[in-house]
């Protein structure tokens, strides 16, 4: 019987140092996991703290430490500026507009017109030296030396415009015999004489 005795022995020791090692391994198990894992504090990601939906809202802080200014109120009206009046542009003289020009075939100034109530507007202007056509083919050559653009509109009438602004031309082939209203139109132009109206615009 002792052999019996001495398996029972080596039974137990056995059974006893698995359970023993069983026991070890839990405890080892349990406290790995309920360690928690450790954090780099580099990697820590900051949150805003949860916020009252029903708290009123606040503007940021000024940068600085300096007290935010207050919102501006929507409802608060710009006043428009008026535009400032600006004047019309004012209406080129003749003189200005024929300033420069050589009048051709010794065109001289006709006075006592019936229609030399503007100066500054109407000039005529008189000459027995050239046929109509030769005072119309010179005067057109001097106005395109003022930088304008003669334009014909019948065989008495032109139309000279440019940066300066509008020259209207019209040529009587015989002044002394224009009438108007029963009156000669230039009284004091000679019989046979060309006679040249320029008006500004």
């Amino acid at each position: 019987m002792e052999w019996y005795a001495v398996l029972f022995w080596i039974w137990l020791v056995v059974s006893l140092a698995i359970l023993v090692l069983r026991r070890l391994n839990v405890i080892g198990t349990s406290s790995r996991t309920e360690e928690p894992p450790a954090v780099d504090p580099a990697s820590r990601v900051w949150a805003p703290p949860p916020t009252d939906p029903d708290a009123p809202l606040t503007p940021d802080p000024a940068p600085g430490g300096a007290p935010a200014s207050p919102p501006v109120p929507s409802s608060i009206r710009v006043e428009e500026v008026p535009a400032a009046h600006v004047p019309p542009p004012t209406r080129a003289t003749l003189a200005e507009l024929l300033a420069g020009i050589t009048l051709p075939h010794e065109l001289v100034p006709l006075t006592q017109s019936l229609d030399s109530t503007d100066l500054a507007t109407h000039l005529v202007v008189a000459t027995t030296r050239a046929t109509p056509e030769v005072v119309g083919t010179g005067l057109a050559e001097e106005l395109e030396k003022l930088g304008y653009e003669v334009r014909s509109l019948d065989d008495r009438r032109a139309v000279a415009e440019g940066e300066r602004g509008r020259v209207s031309l019209e040529i009587h082939p015989d002044g002394a015999t224009v009438m108007d209203g029963g009156a000669r139109r230039f009284p004091t132009a000679e019989s046979g004489s060309v006679v040249v109206e320029l008006r500004a615009g």
